[in-house]
This record gives C-alpha cells, structure tokens and sequence, in this order.
C-alpha cells in the first residue's frame, strides 16, 4: 500500500490461458497496434531514422510490422495479451468468427521494401549562393 493509501487490485488473470485462435487475435491486434501509432508518428512529421532522435523526429521502429525487432512485438503482443484476458477475467467470450480465414492481410517481404540511407547531406547551410567546391 502507498501512502495515500492506495493499493492497487487488478483482476486476477492467473487462470487465464489464451487458445490458440486468441493467440491470433493477439498478433493481429499488436500489428494493427503498431500501424496505428506509426500512422499517428508520420502524421506528426515522423521519419524513418537508424537511431532514435527526438529533435529531428526520426524513430528506427517506423518499419513495417514484420521488420519490427522481436524485442517491440514481443512488448506489443504482451500488452495486448494482457488486453484480452482481462475482457475474458470480466467474462466476454472472445473467439474468432468462422469467417476468419476469409479476410487475408497481405504481410510484405522484405525483399519488397527498399530502406534508404543519407550518405551525406545536401542540405543548404549558408546563404552565400555560390558552392565551396570548385567547378
């Protein structure tokens, strides 16, 4: 207990073990997840960057799901994992429909996705308008 008092309680989800079609449900949410605050980042001027940077907002994780590092899906899936049994702790039935091999998201390849890399900037640094290397 903290000193306010407060002691938190969560539902107890040690039961809970998730069927393999729920598992499913897991990845699908934890991609849409990740599509969803990619989509989010880019609207808010976001680009893809080998190493985080705040200031020039670039973020090495603004790939495609599947190029995702294990380390962020597996973060993704936990968290979504833990979504799905508390709706089940609180007694909703989660199953998949049987029309779920109907709708097939195309998942990329990565030999389909091209990355490029700036060598070296072309940005303009002075106002002087003639260029430093001779003709």
């Amino acid at each position: 207990m903290m000193s306010n008092g407060y002691k938190p309680t969560p539902l107890d989800l040690s039961d809970i073990k998730l069927s393999p079609g729920q598992e499913l449900l897991v990845d699908k949410l934890a991609e849409n997840a990740h599509n969803v605050w990619a989509k989010d980042r880019i609207k808010q001027g976001w680009t893809y960057g080998i190493q985080q940077d705040v200031k020039s907002k670039r973020n090495p994780r603004l790939v495609p799901y599947a190029l995702l590092d294990e380390r962020t899906k597996k973060s993704n899936r936990d968290s979504l994992r833990e979504a799905i049994r508390t709706l089940i702790g609180y007694g909703y039935n989660i199953e998949p429909s049987d029309q779920e091999g109907g709708h097939v998201v195309e998942r990329p390849s990565i030999d389909k996705i091209r990355f490029f890399r700036v060598e070296r900037t072309y940005a303009v640094r002075t106002g002087s308008g003639t260029s430093s290397s001779s003709r």
